[in-house]
């Protein structure tokens, strides 16, 4: 059973054509019934760089820690206005999408400064941001439990015929499997 419960979709594009593959996409996932907010860091003009501006309230007489500054401004609730608005969208979002054309092996610089900026320090990670729920078990291709991936590869042929009983990817044996499932 496919599960058709809407969901808030964040697409956060740094794209510098803004008629690129996101228009398809949140239009897709509007007619699919979702809820999508597009960030568009090119038209936002997002400013990519991590500097002190980043955190006005903290000490200028002493250097910038990017990781301590952040971790303070999170904490105390005064990052500027387009950080703290963006962790709104994050946090408002079902699922995340990062629409980048590829160059030179990463992302472009713009998306990476947005990663580094919205993805603070006590807010996305840190000793006081708690971990995420371990996920169900999830089933791989022959029915069986899988350890904690969804994508496991499928059950590999056994030396004696038929396909292993176990998982590919954790060894748990499969007791769920069925004659016949697809190998």
């Amino acid at each position: 059973m496919t599960d058709t419960t809407p969901r808030g979709v964040l697409i956060v594009t740094a794209h510098p054509e803004p008629r690129s593959l996101t228009d398809t996409a949140a239009r897709r996932l509007r007619a699919a019934g979702h809820r999508v907010r597009v960030s568009d860091l090119y038209a936002m003009k997002w400013k990519a760089g991590v500097d002190a501006d980043d955190y006005p309230d903290r000490d200028p007489s002493r250097p910038l820690d990017v990781l301590a500054d952040s971790g303070t401004a999170t904490r105390q609730g005064r990052l500027t206005r387009d950080v703290a608005a963006e962790q709104a969208k994050v946090n408002g979002a079902d699922a995340v999408i990062l629409q980048f054309p590829m160059r030179w092996f990463s992302v472009p610089a713009v998306l990476k400064g947005w990663i580094d900026r919205v993805f603070t320090y006590e807010w996305a990670h840190g000793p006081s941001v708690p971990p995420p729920p371990t996920p169900p078990k999830a089933p791989w291709r022959d029915g069986g439990p899988c350890c904690r991936s969804p994508w496991a590869p499928a059950p590999r042929p056994s030396p004696t015929g038929g396909s292993t009983a176990a998982c590919p990817t954790c060894s748990t044996p499969s007791s769920t499997a069925s004659p016949g499932s697809p190998a």
